[in-house]
């Protein structure tokens, strides 16, 4: 996982941890992962409570993991859809949009799941079986958005650049699902007043 780390609590400024601190706990496992400069680095690996407890404790408190497993890091278990607002427009037209994503994603036999990001919009999850790569998976997503904003674009738009994003819609953003990127977890605390967590019991 990648960690994000609020050494100040939840009020104060945080800053993204790639490579495992060190000194650290001899029993923190690492997943080693080359990136295209050829750096290798050490993420830890957080899969038991005493090392949950080791990263809540160096400030984490959103827990960020990858959308693959350590044993083959291009090829995710998941894509991700996240449905952000765009100034004007309502969360009734962000559950407007997650409706239509499940009707389009039911089309093609793709089960998915919804949550609240913590904040203004939804997530929704679509398990997959492991076996496209990381950048199949983002084209499949991109195209998938893309095709959604053309079927209804009064409402939904796939539009990256911000400048260009029209107001009154909802972003279907995709490029979440790039290799290297991460979200937080299901059931995480989020840095919120109320400190509210994500919740994946509904399933749109």
């Amino acid at each position: 996982m990648v960690m994000k780390r609020y050494p100040n609590g939840a009020a104060g400024d945080f800053f993204f941890m790639k490579r495992a601190p060190s000194p650290r706990p001899e029993w923190i496992e690492l997943c080693y992962i080359e990136h295209s400069s050829g750096n290798v680095i050490d993420f830890p690996m957080i899969q038991d409570l005493a090392s949950l407890l080791w990263v809540v404790n160096l400030g984490c408190i959103d827990l960020n993991q990858w959308y693959a497993r350590c044993d083959d890091v291009d090829r995710p278990d998941y894509l991700h859809f996240d449905l952000d607002p765009v100034p004007g427009a309502s969360f009734e037209k962000v559950i407007d949009t997650a409706l239509l994503l499940r009707q389009g994603l039911e089309s093609l036999k793709m089960p998915c799941y919804a949550k609240t990001t913590g904040s203004k919009g939804i997530h929704i999850y679509v398990p997959i079986e492991r076996g496209p790569t990381q950048k199949q998976v983002w084209t499949f997503a991109k195209e998938f958005s893309h095709a959604l904003a053309a079927q209804a674009p009064e409402l939904i738009t796939a539009v990256y650049v911000v400048a260009k994003r029209p107001r009154g819609r909802v972003l279907v953003d995709y490029n979440q699902n790039a290799w290297g990127r991460t979200l937080a977890s299901i059931y995480s605390i989020r840095p919120q007043p109320r400190g509210d967590c994500l919740d994946s019991s509904k399933m749109v």
